[in-house]
């Protein structure tokens, strides 16, 4: 389901649960996320590019034509791996010289494993992405922020991207951010060390 369909689906469910005003909340916020990310593309002279980096070395990837990246186009990202999905889970298996002639601008890593290796090795130190110190581990908890399971937390995820890709354009406290949407949409009080794990920042 595209993020589009998954904002507009809250005020269904809060009918179904006579939860009408949370969800009404809920579906605002949705609203705001990618009203912000289309004010954000009219602006957009140059998309950066960008690699999801999946797997244990790196080297899986999804189309962008993928649901899986869907977040990367939204936030006006330009996903270096043009493909037609062959299957629904997607995942496609790349090598190493793909993605050096990519060159992307950007890495977005799903695993902390690759995350914690990516600047140490020799080879991927080629790439301008992490030359340049632009290697992102995509947060997750109870749900990642960008993908697998694509849930509500994207909508969290795309403001975060906007401001990685677009920082001339977007600024976000993404502190602040964060633990104001898990107390909206989950009701709980994020502590700073909790926000630092599903970030990453305990394993910098």
């Amino acid at each position: 389901n595209t993020l589009e369909e998954l904002g507009s689906s809250f005020s269904h469910i809060g009918k179904l649960v006579e939860k009408e005003k949370r969800a009404k909340e809920l579906e605002n916020y949705g609203n705001e996320s990618l009203n912000l990310a289309k004010e954000i593309a009219k602006k957009v002279y140059k998309k950066p590019k960008v690699y999801y980096a999946e797997g244990n070395n790196g080297l899986l990837t999804d189309c962008n034509t993928s649901i899986h990246s869907e977040l990367i186009n939204l936030a006006s990202g330009d996903n270096v791996h043009k493909c037609q999905t062959t299957n629904s889970f997607g995942r496609e298996a790349i090598n190493f010289e793909q993605v050096l002639n990519y060159n992307p601008e950007i890495i977005l890593v799903y695993e902390k494993e690759f995350y914690k290796k990516i600047y140490k090795d020799k080879k991927w130190q080629l790439i301008d992405a992490v030359k340049n110190k632009k290697v992102y581990f995509l947060p997750k908890g109870p749900f990642s922020w960008f993908d697998r399971p694509p849930s509500f937390m994207r909508l969290l995820g795309l403001k975060w991207l906007l401001s990685i890709f677009h920082p001339e354009l977007y600024t976000l406290d993404i502190n602040k951010e964060a633990k104001e949407f898990y107390s909206l949409f989950l009701q709980m009080n994020l502590t700073q060390i909790q926000l630092d794990e599903i970030m990453g920042k305990d394993f910098d």
